[in-house]
Order: C-alpha cells, then sequence, then structure tokens
C-alpha cells in the first residue's frame, strides 16, 4: 500500500471487524508483518474455523518476548445461547485476553468486554464507540477488572429487551 499511496509507515493504523470480519482482526492480530497496531474486534467469530486462532497465536508467539498492540475485543452477552454459541465468541474473547496475561508481552494493552443484553449482530454501535475510546483516546469511562474482563449493563437508557 504505501508503494501506491502516501503513508504514515509509523502510524498506530486500526482494523476493525464484527463477526467474520473480528475473526480476520484476530488473524491479522498474529500475523508477523502487520501493518497495524490496534485493534477491534467486535462478536469474532473465534471458532470458525475450529482451532485457526489457537494455531495463528502460537505460531505467532514463538520466539516473541513482546507484541505492541492496543486490543479491544467485544462479544454480545446473547451469544452464549443458540447458534451463535458455535462461534465461541465469549469464550474465545476470554481467550485472548487470557493468552496476552500468559505471554507477558510488556507493550500489549488489552481490554475485553461482554456487553450484557446485546444481540450479535447488534452489538456493533457500543462496541465500537467503547473500542475507540480506548484504542484512540487511551481511556474508557469505566474501568475493567483485574482480569481485563468487564461486563457492563446497558448504557442508562439503552436497556434491552
Amino acid at each position: 500500500m504505501a508503494q501506491k499511496y502516501r503513508v504514515d509507515l509509523h502510524a498506530r493504523r486500526t482494523i476493525i471487524g464484527e463477526s467474520s470480519g473480528g475473526h480476520f482482526v484476530l488473524h491479522a492480530l498474529y500475523y508477523l508483518d502487520s501493518p497495524f497496531r490496534r485493534y477491534l474486534a467486535v462478536s469474532p467469530a473465534f471458532g470458525m474455523p475450529p482451532g485457526a486462532i489457537l494455531r495463528r497465536e502460537a505460531e505467532f508467539a514463538t520466539d516473541r518476548d513482546d507484541h505492541d498492540v492496543e486490543v479491544y475485543i467485544a462479544a454480545a452477552g446473547q451469544a452464549m445461547t443458540g447458534a451463535h454459541a458455535l462461534g465461541h465468541e465469549v469464550s474465545g474473547m476470554a481467550w485472548v485476553r487470557e493468552q496476552v496475561a500468559i505471554r507477558a508481552w510488556p507493550s500489549a494493552r488489552i481490554h475485553a468486554e461482554l456487553l450484557i443484553g446485546e444481540q450479535h449482530g447488534l452489538a456493533f454501535a457500543r462496541a465500537a464507540e467503547a473500542g475507540l475510546l480506548f484504542l484512540v483516546e487511551g481511556n474508557r469511562e469505566r474501568v475493567c477488572d483485574e482480569e481485563g474482563i468487564q461486563t457492563c449493563p446497558p448504557e442508562p437508557g439503552q436497556e434491552r429487551p
């Protein structure tokens, strides 16, 4: 891309994806030559195909002592039931957060958020706003707990049926 367009090669580029696009974001997170430094994955289809992200992360982490990235990953709370549970959104989100802790990459920053009351296809707007606040401004009004996973209720006035 830099050969064709004027690109700041030192910028902290952001990639955003939802569902299968979120799966792609996780692949890019563990790609050795990724041009991105900020990753926003919403309801990623972690388990499709089974084991793909696990294998990618294991290959990536071999002989790496750091990963200079900022990651916001969110899963819809209602994704724990029905067909969406097959995508392992919630358990996959927790796994990504745990792997960052296990690897102890000093430059990696991650925020994982379970969006209580949200449905798989409707979580994007809420997650994108929260994720961009974390990635661009470096903060969230609500701070995650020591485990890095936050179970946020809907914003006031935004209760879900």
